[in-house]
Protein backbone atom coordinates (compact mmCIF):
# COMPACT_ATOMS: atom_id res chain seq x y z
CA UNK A 1 0.00 0.00 0.00
CA UNK A 2 0.86 3.38 -1.07
CA UNK A 3 1.20 5.00 2.54
CA UNK A 4 1.68 8.76 2.47
CA UNK A 5 3.58 11.40 4.56
CA UNK A 6 1.24 12.27 7.27
CA UNK A 7 1.42 16.00 8.07
CA UNK A 8 -0.53 17.05 11.09
CA UNK A 9 0.10 20.58 10.32
CA UNK A 10 -2.65 20.06 7.82
CA UNK A 11 -4.81 18.10 9.60
CA UNK A 12 -8.73 18.93 9.16
CA UNK A 13 -10.10 21.61 10.87
CA UNK A 14 -13.46 21.03 12.91
CA UNK A 15 -15.58 24.12 14.41
CA UNK A 16 -14.66 27.40 16.15
CA UNK A 17 -11.39 25.70 17.67
CA UNK A 18 -10.33 25.15 13.87
CA UNK A 19 -7.37 22.06 14.19
CA UNK A 20 -7.36 21.72 17.51
CA UNK A 21 -10.37 20.35 17.63
CA UNK A 22 -10.14 18.34 14.69
CA UNK A 23 -6.82 17.09 16.28
CA UNK A 24 -8.50 16.03 19.21
CA UNK A 25 -11.74 14.37 17.27
CA UNK A 26 -9.48 12.69 15.04
CA UNK A 27 -7.35 11.04 17.80
CA UNK A 28 -11.02 10.25 19.74
CA UNK A 29 -12.10 8.30 16.03
CA UNK A 30 -8.96 6.14 16.46
CA UNK A 31 -9.13 5.57 20.39
CA UNK A 32 -12.74 4.37 19.48
CA UNK A 33 -11.21 1.57 16.74
CA UNK A 34 -9.16 0.24 19.42
CA UNK A 35 -10.77 -0.63 22.64
CA UNK A 36 -8.45 -1.90 25.48
CA UNK A 37 -11.22 -4.63 26.54
CA UNK A 38 -13.92 -6.39 24.09
CA UNK A 39 -16.58 -5.49 27.04
CA UNK A 40 -14.95 -1.83 27.29
CA UNK A 41 -17.74 0.67 26.42
CA UNK A 42 -16.17 4.28 24.41
CA UNK A 43 -16.95 7.73 25.88
CA UNK A 44 -15.91 10.78 23.66
CA UNK A 45 -16.65 14.41 24.98
CA UNK A 46 -16.61 17.47 23.57
CA UNK A 47 -13.41 19.34 24.89
CA UNK A 48 -14.63 23.29 24.53
CA UNK A 49 -13.81 23.65 28.41
CA UNK A 50 -16.48 20.78 29.22
CA UNK A 51 -13.85 17.53 28.82
CA UNK A 52 -12.55 17.34 32.58
CA UNK A 53 -8.95 16.27 31.70
CA UNK A 54 -10.12 13.88 28.82
CA UNK A 55 -10.99 14.00 25.17
CA UNK A 56 -12.17 10.28 25.50
CA UNK A 57 -12.08 7.43 27.75
CA UNK A 58 -12.55 3.32 27.61
CA UNK A 59 -14.65 2.56 31.02
CA UNK A 60 -13.96 -0.89 31.66
CA UNK A 61 -16.14 -3.85 33.13
CA UNK A 62 -14.23 -3.97 36.19
CA UNK A 63 -15.01 -0.30 36.58
CA UNK A 64 -11.81 1.54 36.28
CA UNK A 65 -11.37 3.84 33.10
CA UNK A 66 -8.35 4.53 30.36
CA UNK A 67 -8.51 8.15 29.56
CA UNK A 68 -6.80 10.10 26.47
CA UNK A 69 -6.25 13.61 26.08
CA UNK A 70 -5.44 15.10 22.91
CA UNK A 71 -2.39 18.37 23.17
CA UNK A 72 -2.56 20.01 19.57
CA UNK A 73 1.13 21.37 18.64
CA UNK A 74 2.94 20.33 15.86
CA UNK A 75 6.28 20.56 17.16
CA UNK A 76 7.99 19.34 20.62
CA UNK A 77 8.45 22.89 21.42
CA UNK A 78 4.90 23.07 21.59
CA UNK A 79 4.53 20.77 23.96
CA UNK A 80 3.31 23.01 27.70
CA UNK A 81 4.16 21.49 30.71
CA UNK A 82 1.73 23.79 32.52
CA UNK A 83 -1.71 22.73 30.23
CA UNK A 84 -1.05 19.08 30.68
CA UNK A 85 -0.64 19.63 34.30
CA UNK A 86 -3.96 21.15 34.05
CA UNK A 87 -5.33 18.64 31.81
CA UNK A 88 -3.70 15.86 34.35
CA UNK A 89 -5.35 17.57 37.48
CA UNK A 90 -8.86 17.81 36.10
CA UNK A 91 -8.75 14.39 34.62
CA UNK A 92 -7.61 13.09 38.38
CA UNK A 93 -9.86 15.16 39.75
CA UNK A 94 -13.17 14.16 37.25
CA UNK A 95 -12.43 10.56 36.82
CA UNK A 96 -11.19 9.01 39.97
CA UNK A 97 -11.52 5.28 38.44
CA UNK A 98 -8.66 6.38 36.23
CA UNK A 99 -5.50 3.85 36.17
CA UNK A 100 -4.67 4.80 32.49
CA UNK A 101 -3.80 8.25 30.92
CA UNK A 102 -2.21 8.34 27.80
CA UNK A 103 -1.23 11.89 26.22
CA UNK A 104 -1.51 12.16 22.42
CA UNK A 105 0.82 14.67 20.92
CA UNK A 106 1.16 15.26 16.74
CA UNK A 107 5.16 15.78 17.55
CA UNK A 108 7.84 13.51 18.22
CA UNK A 109 9.75 14.29 21.58
CA UNK A 110 13.45 15.58 21.45
CA UNK A 111 16.01 12.90 23.09
CA UNK A 112 19.30 13.05 25.14
CA UNK A 113 22.00 15.03 23.49
CA UNK A 114 25.42 16.69 24.20
CA UNK A 115 24.03 20.13 23.61
CA UNK A 116 23.04 22.47 27.24
CA UNK A 117 20.06 22.06 28.45
CA UNK A 118 17.23 19.32 29.02
CA UNK A 119 15.85 17.38 25.76
CA UNK A 120 11.61 17.11 26.09
CA UNK A 121 12.21 13.10 27.03
CA UNK A 122 14.56 14.28 29.90
CA UNK A 123 11.88 16.68 30.93
CA UNK A 124 9.36 14.26 31.51
CA UNK A 125 11.00 10.80 32.50
CA UNK A 126 13.66 12.24 34.99
CA UNK A 127 13.83 11.85 38.69
CA UNK A 128 11.65 14.64 39.45
CA UNK A 129 10.16 15.07 36.11
CA UNK A 130 6.52 15.55 34.99
CA UNK A 131 5.94 12.15 35.59
CA UNK A 132 6.96 11.93 38.80
CA UNK A 133 4.84 14.91 39.44
CA UNK A 134 2.18 13.46 37.77
CA UNK A 135 2.55 10.38 39.76
CA UNK A 136 2.34 12.53 43.18
CA UNK A 137 -0.72 13.93 42.60
CA UNK A 138 -2.38 10.59 41.48
CA UNK A 139 -1.20 9.15 44.56
CA UNK A 140 -2.68 12.16 46.99
CA UNK A 141 -5.94 10.85 45.65
CA UNK A 142 -5.06 7.69 46.30
CA UNK A 143 -4.85 6.46 42.88
CA UNK A 144 -2.33 4.59 40.80
CA UNK A 145 -2.17 5.79 37.24
CA UNK A 146 -0.41 4.32 34.62
CA UNK A 147 0.56 7.86 32.57
CA UNK A 148 1.96 7.40 28.45
CA UNK A 149 2.30 9.43 25.40
CA UNK A 150 1.24 8.79 22.56
CA UNK A 151 3.66 10.94 20.19
CA UNK A 152 3.60 11.28 16.30
CA UNK A 153 5.14 8.18 14.93
CA UNK A 154 3.05 6.32 17.53
CA UNK A 155 -0.48 7.79 15.94
CA UNK A 156 0.70 7.09 12.56
CA UNK A 157 1.55 3.61 13.37
CA UNK A 158 -1.86 3.35 14.72
CA UNK A 159 -3.66 5.46 12.28
CA UNK A 160 -1.88 3.11 9.19
CA UNK A 161 -2.72 -0.43 11.18
CA UNK A 162 -6.80 0.98 11.32
CA UNK A 163 -7.21 2.33 8.49
CA UNK A 164 -6.43 -0.22 5.52
CA UNK A 165 -8.82 1.08 3.20
CA UNK A 166 -6.90 4.80 3.69
CA UNK A 167 -10.56 6.57 4.26
CA UNK A 168 -9.65 8.10 7.31
CA UNK A 169 -6.13 9.41 6.06
CA UNK A 170 -8.14 10.90 2.88
CA UNK A 171 -10.59 12.80 4.95
CA UNK A 172 -8.69 14.05 8.23
CA UNK A 173 -5.62 14.63 6.32
CA UNK A 174 -6.85 14.72 2.09
CA UNK A 175 -4.22 12.19 1.87
CA UNK A 176 -4.40 9.53 -1.02
CA UNK A 177 -3.38 5.96 -0.10
CA UNK A 178 -3.61 3.33 -3.10
CA UNK A 179 -4.94 0.51 -0.93
CA UNK A 180 -4.70 -3.11 -2.12
CA UNK A 181 -8.51 -2.69 -3.30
Amino acid sequence: MNTPDIDFARVRSLGAGGQRDGYEQFICELVAQDPPDAEAKFVSLHGAGGDGGVECYWPLPGGTEHGWQAKYGTSHTAVDKSQLDTSVKAALTNHPNLTKYTIAIPANPTGRTSGNGKSLLEKINAPGGWLDGWQTMAADRSMTVTFEFEWATNTVTRLTRLDASGAQRRYWFDADVLSQQ
